[in-house]
């Protein structure tokens, strides 16, 4: 039983160090925001990232650590450090093959309970409501123009970087 032990050690560490690698590289949105605003994600070998945002004489970069948990990229700010960044916080994407799509992760429940909320402060009478199907379908779309054009935006990959071990 030893003897099977090792080769399953070194299979596992190839696994694991080439999943975080498989994210590694520079990523762009598919579209910019407004048709002005665009962001460039640089996820670097060292765990380190920088979400370069700009247009419209705006340019602007945050920096922080990230990490792969299963299929998700995190993405964690660094404040303390650079305490004037436009982002802040953690950032949440799904991996999906060259493409990473933020996603808003909200269950049924919770969407009830903020529908109660909204019913029970009486905003109802400028809000209308849909069903959590249409929440779902709706939520995390941007502006793709300034005509109201809505779509989906995600992070697509356009440089891959290889990583020294």
């Amino acid at each position: 039983m030893k003897k099977y032990s090792i080769p399953i050690l070194v299979l596992y560490i190839f696994i694991t160090s080439c999943s975080t690698n498989k994210v590694v590289g520079k990523y762009q949105t598919n579209f910019p925001t407004y048709g002005r605003f665009g962001k460039v994600l640089t996820v670097n070998c060292d765990s380190t990232f920088v979400l370069n945002f700009s247009g419209d004489f705006m340019n602007d970069n945050s920096f922080g650590k990230w990490k792969v948990r299963n299929d998700s990229l995190i993405l964690n700010f660094d404040s303390i450090n650079y305490p004037k960044s436009r982002y802040n916080g953690t950032s949440y994407y799904s991996i999906k093959r060259n493409k990473l799509t933020s996603y808003f992760p909200i269950t049924k429940e919770k969407y009830n309970e903020l529908v109660e909320l909204i019913e029970k402060e009486g905003m109802t009478d400028s809000l209308k409501i849909g069903n959590y199907r249409k929440f779902r379908r709706t939520s995390g779309k941007t502006l793709k123009n300034f005509q109201g054009k809505l779509g989906r935006q995600y992070f697509q990959r356009i440089e891959k970087f290889e990583c020294k071990q």
